[in-house]
């Protein structure tokens, strides 16, 4: 399965590498929306996280450009955002992303939200 992170703090691509990797998940990261977009038009890809904030385009405008390019159809989106607010949850998942996950991450979370947009089991 190949993971795309596009967050601006390489911290949270590291952590969220660290995380997927071991179970074997091929990752790449892009610190910002338009390095993603580059990368997510020009590679296959199984699923996409994206940040909320983010210098020069936020993560809900981003989303929509992802979905809008025929290359991403079908590619579940997860939202990532340290903001626990309804309205940009709602925002998120109108824009179309398939989850929203809350930083911090908890590895249980990422996992479990994985597997059920790629139909895999945890371990």
């Amino acid at each position: 399965m190949r993971v795309l992170c596009i967050d601006d703090d390489p911290i949270n691509t590291r952590l969220i590498g660290k995380m997927l990797k071991p179970m074997g998940y091929e990752f790449f990261e892009a610190h910002t929306p338009l390095q993603g977009l580059k990368l997510a038009t020009t590679q296959p890809l199984d699923l996409i996280f994206v940040d909320y904030n983010m210098p020069d385009m936020n993560g809900v405008d981003l989303v929509r450009a992802l979905l809008a390019h025929p290359h991403n159809k079908g590619v579940p989106v997860v939202m990532l955002t340290a903001h626990d607010n309804q309205t940009i949850q709602q925002q998120a998942l109108k824009a179309g992303c398939a989850a929203f996950l809350s930083k911090p991450l908890t590895k249980y979370a990422l996992l479990r939200t994985v597997a059920v947009l790629s139909h895999t089991a945890i371990n």
